[in-house]
């Protein structure tokens, strides 16, 4: 890995010597630039996190968004929309932020505000309305506290595998991704099981305080302050597992409790997962949402499918170089494209 972000920089500063990089930031002018995050937090929380990808250290996204201010014309995806097929001097780019995660209000919003710009947050609103973990949280809190193989085992010994199972898990990602292709009332009842026979980690590096999401109150105020709030279901259910009903109502009650808490219509959607399926992809918009983001890569330019909206997931490990320093020339390499051209 690290002779891999070795090359990367050599190219990146090949490509930024020689004008190539200033090309692909020019070439942002054409259409809408969406990037993704999902948390920002102090570097001290950060370290030893149980999903590297989905954490920005602050001062790496402080370093972004300024870049972004100066150089670009950042809108909530909401507001940008109308403008994809106009022409313009700048960029057109928009910070989008999956999950709703408490430090999305306490550090990303406050670091966007600080340069006069606003974002857009999609939010798990059941989590947010009783106060409980998303499911894959509390799933990577009790594989921490008891052991990836105790957890399998728990499976097992519960029904939830069957005795003749492959192998068992062997890392936090592959349990992870194992519960994803779960019925979704199969994961509910897992968790369950799982409280029931161990203690989540409560202290240290991995306190379940860590993974808890906005309130009510802070959705009312982060909307307040001119930012996007919109729906990533209700219970982060992967759509396209659930019958037509549940996922209706997954859509249906997550744009409702939006609307009380803001006083306005919810227009934004964000596919937990990305995963979305035709009949998906049409329930969204039968349900009243304009448009709907998912997580390929891409540049949304005017006629693009609304309800697929292309994003760039900006990873800590893409804007750092092989010394593991932050790279603002990595993060114009990646908001650019340029990284997804070379790869």
């Amino acid at each position: 890995m690290r002779w891999k972000r070795w090359a990367r920089d050599a190219i990146d500063y090949c490509a930024d010597r020689f004008g190539i990089l200033a090309r692909h930031v020019r070439e942002m002018r054409d259409g809408i630039t969406v990037l993704m995050y999902h948390r920002v937090l102090p570097p001290s929380e950060c370290n030893d996190y149980p999903f590297p990808t989905l954490v920005m250290p602050s001062p790496f996204f402080r370093d972004q968004v300024s870049w972004l201010a100066a150089n670009c014309t950042v809108l909530p995806l909401c507001a940008a929309l109308p403008l994809a097929g106009r022409a313009r001097e700048r960029p057109l780019v928009a910070l989008t932020f999956d999950d709703g995660y408490a430090d999305n209000f306490e550090h990303a919003a406050a670091i966007i505000e600080e340069h006069g710009v606003r974002g857009s947050f999609y939010v798990t609103t059941g989590a947010c309305a009783s106060g409980a973990l998303l499911w894959f949280d509390e799933a990577a809190l009790f594989a921490r506290s008891a052991g990836i193989e105790a957890v399998y085992d728990a499976a097992r010994r519960c029904g939830f595998l069957a005795s003749s199972a492959g192998r068992p898990w062997r890392s936090l990602r592959e349990f992870i991704e194992a519960l994803k292709t779960w019925d979704g009332s199969a994961r509910i009842g897992f968790i369950a099981a799982l409280r029931d026979r161990f203690a989540p980690a409560d202290d240290g590096p991995h306190a379940a305080r860590r993974f808890r999401l906005m309130t009510r109150e802070q959705v009312r105020d982060l909307h307040g302050r001119g930012h996007e709030c919109g729906s990533h279901t209700v219970h982060h259910a992967l759509l396209p597992r659930l019958s037509r009903a549940e996922a209706e109502r997954e859509l249906r009650e997550s744009k409702a409790w939006l609307e009380e808490t803001t006083g306005e219509a919810a227009r934004g959607f964000c596919y937990p997962n990305g995963d979305a399926s035709t009949l998906v992809r049409a329930l969204v918009a039968e349900a009243g949402y304009d448009y709907a983001c998912g997580t390929r890569p891409g540049r949304n330019r005017a006629g693009s499918d609304r309800y697929m909206l292309r994003r760039i997931d900006v990873t800590p490990q893409r804007v750092v170089t092989s010394a593991g320093h932050y790279s603002e020339r990595a993060f114009r390499a990646e908001a650019s494209l340029f990284h997804a051209w070379m790869r």
